[in-house]
């Protein structure tokens, strides 16, 4: 009898056990619809935060495709500026040469304008 008693009271406290841990569960089953309120709120925002985030690349991707096409179109004006450039560039030199030969050109001239002048002025005296 006493072994049974022992018997009966063990399982007694492993059913108490049994009894407290479904209550306590039952306590946690009770706040499921505030828990279920408080995570599809949370959920609500969570979207809202994902569109406004998509939002945000859909507009970041135009930005760079704007940024994009701005730079394929500075880069054609520098190649024709580069192109201008060359061309100014050999235009420079060219006048450069042409300056620099009618120099040269001036220099005779003014040279032979002086021995002009000196057998001019030796005629007048010869002819004085």
């Amino acid at each position: 009898v006493a072994q049974q008693l022992s018997t009966t009271v063990a399982e007694k406290d492993g059913l108490q056990a049994m009894v407290d841990t479904l209550n306590r569960r039952i306590d946690q089953s009770a706040d499921f619809p505030e828990q279920s309120k408080k995570l599809t709120k949370d959920l609500d925002k969570s979207r809202i935060l994902i569109d406004d985030q998509r939002r945000q690349i859909t507009d970041l991707e135009r930005q760079v495709r704007y940024a994009n096409d701005e730079k394929t179109r500075l880069h054609e004006q520098l190649q024709a500026a580069s192109g201008k450039m060359g061309a100014l560039t050999a235009s420079y030199a060219e006048t450069k040469q042409l300056l620099l030969l009618a120099n040269g050109r001036l220099t005779e001239l003014y040279t032979e304008v002086g021995v002009l002048n000196e057998k001019l002025a030796a005629k007048k005296w010869w002819c004085s």
